[in-house]
């Protein structure tokens, strides 16, 4: 997974880079008055469009299988998450109602958590009391 992660990261830095490029370009290009702007002025900032579009392209293509997963546990019935809620550690538990809520899935995330500090002995994090 840390591969995975260090991956997107460097398609995200990539992408910023090539978005720092583009802004450069489009600035240097809305600076010149409109009366004296060359096709070869606009064909350099074209090009700076087209090369800040596959560096996008690339993250989206990195995120997509990581978007896709997230929407399938989402979409997982409520029960299975309330009833498997205990069975893993603070840590997990945060991470995955992270997940389930960058998914959009807020509220299944919070029964999630809810049901996991069920769980949860005196001095975990999700402990609620007797």
């Amino acid at each position: 997974m840390t591969e995975v992660i260090g991956a997107v990261q460097q398609k995200v830095h990539e992408a910023n880079e090539a978005l720092a490029d583009l802004r450069s370009a489009r600035e240097t290009y809305s600076a010149v008055p409109e009366a004296k702007q060359t096709t070869r002025d606009y064909e350099d900032y074209e090009d700076a469009m087209l090369a800040a579009v596959e560096p996008l392209e690339s993250v989206v293509d990195a995120f997509l299988p990581i978007v896709t997963a997230a929407e399938a546990l989402a979409a997982l019935h409520p029960d299975v998450w309330r009833d498997t809620a205990t069975s893993f550690g603070c840590t997990e538990a945060e991470a995955i109602a992270g997940l389930l809520d960058a998914a959009g899935a807020t509220g299944v995330a919070r029964m999630f958590l809810e049901a996991h500090a069920e769980g949860d002995e005196d001095g975990d994090e999700h402990y609620q009391g007797a």
